[in-house]
């Protein structure tokens, strides 16, 4: 095999990678959601979670796997723009304002199951860890089922659901109470960086000069 077609064979590897799906979710990936997700705590403690316990949601980062995401400036009172939010925009719950964040990067243990073993949320300035209690029963893993169950694709759409307690004892003074997440969206790939698409027009430049020396 020539130059040329050495040159010309490699950059079309890089393209094309740059655009092929894969079979298991990698570092990067975005978990984006809808309008249909939310959260919800048993706050009068019944075991159930009814529609007046459920909170929702909407996306700011989502969830990007393999990266650990903060969130910082909750505070007592409602969202006013101070906030400085990651994977989800500011809500309020009983009168003061939280958001999501986590402590360790959400990963991929096995096809349909992610390890939220960092998540957490901050509200009214208090950090509340719900990353699982092995004392109650809780895995501090998350159920995920995509369209092309059980890998999950990009471009696939999934449901989510998580469940945990907020630990004993609590500064929030939530603690014990049952909490779950809800998350519905589509999987986006990870962004093809700048650098490979200057890269891929490097090689298509120099398999160009080679032919033009050639002929």
């Amino acid at each position: 095999m020539n130059k040329s077609h050495l040159l010309g064979v490699m950059c079309a590897c890089l393209i094309a990678s740059s655009f092929s799906s894969h079979a298991a979710l990698v570092t990067g990936d975005v978990l984006e959601f809808s309008s249909n997700s939310y959260f919800a705590l048993d706050t009068n403690a019944n075991g159930t979670f009814e529609e007046a316990e459920k909170f929702s949601i909407t996306m700011n980062e989502g969830i990007r796997i393999g990266l650990t995401q903060t969130a910082l400036g909750s505070h007592s009172g409602v969202p006013d723009g101070s906030e400085t939010p990651g994977i989800d925009n500011p809500w309020l719950f009983s009168g003061n304002t939280g958001m999501h964040s986590t402590t360790s990067p959400i990963t991929e243990t096995s096809p349909g199951s992610l390890d939220f073993t960092g998540w957490r949320v901050d509200w009214n300035g208090v950090l509340i860890n719900l990353g699982g209690d092995s004392l109650v029963g809780d895995t501090s893993l998350a159920s995920i089922t995509c369209s092309s169950s059980p890998s999950c694709f990009t471009n696939d759409t999934y449901v989510l659901d998580y469940f945990a307690h907020v630990l004993e004892p609590d500064p929030s003074g939530k603690g014990g109470v049952f909490y779950t997440l809800h998350l519905e969206g589509q999987i986006s790939a990870v962004p093809v960086p700048a650098a490979v698409w200057l890269f891929g027009s490097g090689l298509l430049g120099l398999v160009r000069i080679a032919r033009n020396k050639k002929t």
